[in-house]
């Protein structure tokens, strides 16, 4: 199944990690924070950047992410990403 999500998604690295953490039994969590991730998507932008190289959709990721970590979750595992979805109407 995680085979088919790295496939599917163009940040395949969260997608995989934020599927695996859905499937945690309560009170397990995984070894990579929201602010992890936001610290190497902001990484990535900055290199894309140099190489004049557009990340829209990780642009998007990034914005997603500060939204997250400004709400307070940024200590949380990145599966918690669906809490700071949850608010976007």
């Amino acid at each position: 199944m995680f085979e088919i999500i790295k496939i599917g998604l163009p940040l395949s690295i969260m997608g995989t990690v934020f599927a695996q953490g859905l499937m945690l039994a309560p009170g397990q969590q995984l070894a990579f924070s929201l602010d992890n991730l936001l610290k190497d998507v902001r990484f990535i932008l900055k290199e894309a950047a140099k190489r004049q190289r557009p990340l829209p959709v990780t642009e998007g990721v990034l914005h997603l992410l500060e939204k997250a970590s400004r709400e307070g979750l940024g200590n949380q595992d990145v599966s918690a990403i669906y809490l700071a979805l949850s608010h976007l109407k």
